[in-house]
């Protein structure tokens, strides 16, 4: 036991903890521990740094400087083992993971830290993997206070004495179940009530917004990153609420939706039950309440919220209707049930409906209130870009490609089989184009056979104006043989100009 004892002081533990790495019988050349630890400070750039006293910093290690802190280090204070309760539990941790990946984090969360136990001179420097996960009451994507485990849960009704404590300290039960963020971890400050509240009010420097987020139900192949706030990348398969359906009766998620094969799917959304802030409860959207610093999705979330509203079982599901911003990749969706647009797509001049919906589908779908396409122009770096939207095919006269194309000259050229304006007659359009276009749409006129016609027709009218000019009449009442042949040449060229007509008729545009 001494030379475990040895060991361990090495490394700095100090107190219960290490008492706990004695009696768990841990020595410094064993493999690194996880401990929990609060965050109380997060050094986002060498602004941050500066928030971090230069004498808390020396008493962690001699070694460091705040400009040697890296982006994404935390200052916490160690709770496994009650190390706060028995003395200064202050310390630094890394990132875990290389720059590549920084984990979100928010101060007064709980975080777990990894200690390389070999190291030399570096005790009080650890390494932070993640937040850390709490029950199903206590997790929340937005913010999680940790210490929230300890109350009794609200589906049991516990006498003094039966709920868990925090590694041996505090009988929880000894706090009030309305408290919202509860402080069973730390040690407390007599100069405040609240030990978190002073770590939060004192950090000024990292913004955060918080708000409700809804949770989301995944797959169990699904790789899924969410942001804190309402941001999600799913790597899942073809899954949704479409317009048509009511998710608000659902039983359980679309998650149990049984998954086609060859529908991989790649889900980015931002905004999952959008009307949250309306306070809401209809779709997918949650139950939420009033904490004493913001609102949130409700903390009793196994049950009835307060105000007896039942859990929502098809909260946080991907709904192509209300989520706010969605792009969506699959390799298998019938895109147009997704997005119920089957109705709102325009029905093509000639035919009686619109085109059959396209089921099980490779797709891609973006979806939001705006949506901009900009392509760049830099002079100063020599950019002057252009856009094509291009659907492959047959480039011969009748086949089937088609292209819209803004290049960088500003010139818009769009290229088809058949090109559309408008609408047509059995979908709200004018309907008053010659018998022979499709669903009665007007043919627009191509310009040169329109000028030849028009001048031919200028030069017939003012060849006989000039006959009229200059003809002698015969007298003693007798019919001009001038007149009469410059209208007889008249109304045969009118004739002739009336054949020419159908010329100006384009057999690729049409429109109302």
């Amino acid at each position: 036991m001494t030379n475990k004892s040895s060991n361990i002081n090495n490394v700095g533990f100090s107190g219960a903890a290490r008492r706990d790495a004695v009696d768990g019988n841990i020595s410094a050349s064993s493999a690194a521990i996880f401990e929990k630890a609060v965050v109380t400070n997060i050094i986002c750039d060498s602004y941050s740094a500066s928030s971090i006293s230069a004498k808390r910093l020396k008493k962690i290690s001699n070694s460091l400087s705040i400009e040697k802190l890296p982006r994404n280090c935390l200052l916490v204070r160690r709770i496994s083992g009650g190390a706060d309760q028995v003395g200064d539990s202050y310390c630094l941790a890394y990132p875990l993971f290389s720059s590549h990946l920084s984990m979100p984090i928010k101060v007064g969360e709980m975080v777990w830290i990894l200690f390389d136990r070999g190291a030399k001179g570096i005790s009080n420097i650890g390494y932070w993997l993640s937040r850390v996960h709490g029950d199903d009451y206590n997790e929340d994507v937005n913010y999680s206070h940790y210490d929230r485990i300890y109350e009794p849960t609200p589906t049991e009704d516990q006498s003094p004495g039966t709920a868990n404590s925090a590694e041996g300290i505090v009988n929880p039960s000894q706090l009030p179940p309305t408290e919202d963020f509860p402080n069973i971890s730390l040690k407390q400050n007599p100069l405040y009530p609240n030990e978190y509240d002073s770590i939060v009010q004192s950090t000024n420097l990292h913004p955060h917004a918080y708000e409700p987020v809804p949770r989301y139900t995944k797959r169990p192949g699904d790789l899924t990153l969410q942001g804190s706030n309402n941001s999600l990348i799913s790597l899942t398969t073809d899954r949704a609420w479409t317009p048509s359906d009511d998710p608000s009766i659902a039983t359980k998620s679309n998650a149990y939706s049984s998954p086609l094969q060859s529908s991989g799917t790649i889900d980015i959304v931002a905004g999952r039950a959008r009307w949250i802030s309306k306070s809401l409860t209809s779709r997918t959207i949650p139950n939420t309440r009033k904490n004493r610093r913001f609102s949130e999705v409700t903390k009793d979330k196994r049950i009835l919220n307060q105000n007896g509203q039942a859990l929502k079982k098809s909260e946080g599901d991907p709904d192509f209707r209300d989520d706010a911003s969605r792009i969506y990749v699959s390799m298998g969706s019938s895109i147009d049930t997704k997005l119920g647009i089957q109705e709102q797509k325009p029905i093509v001049p000639g035919e009686s409906s619109t085109r059959a919906e396209v089921v099980s589908a490779a797709s891609i779908a973006l979806k939001s209130d705006q949506i901009r396409i900009v392509s760049r122009k830099d002079a100063d770096n020599g950019i002057n870009g252009s856009i094509y939207i291009l659907k492959e095919g047959d480039k011969t006269a009748s086949g089937d490609h088609a292209c819209i194309s803004i290049l960088d000259d500003g010139s818009i050229c769009i290229s088809g089989n058949k090109i559309y304006i408008g609408r047509s007659d059995s979908d709200g359009g004018a309907a008053d184009g010659p018998s022979d276009a499709p669903g009665s749409s007007q043919p627009y006129v191509k310009y040169k056979q329109l000028e030849d016609l028009l001048n031919k027709v200028m030069d017939d009218v003012t060849s006989f104006c000039d006959t009229l000019l200059t003809h002698i009449t015969p007298g003693y009442g007798q019919a001009s043989p001038q007149i009469n042949t410059a209208a007889t040449t008249l109304i045969q060229n009118m004739k002739t100009r009336k054949t020419e007509i159908a010329s100006l008729k384009s057999s690729r545009i049409f429109g109302e």
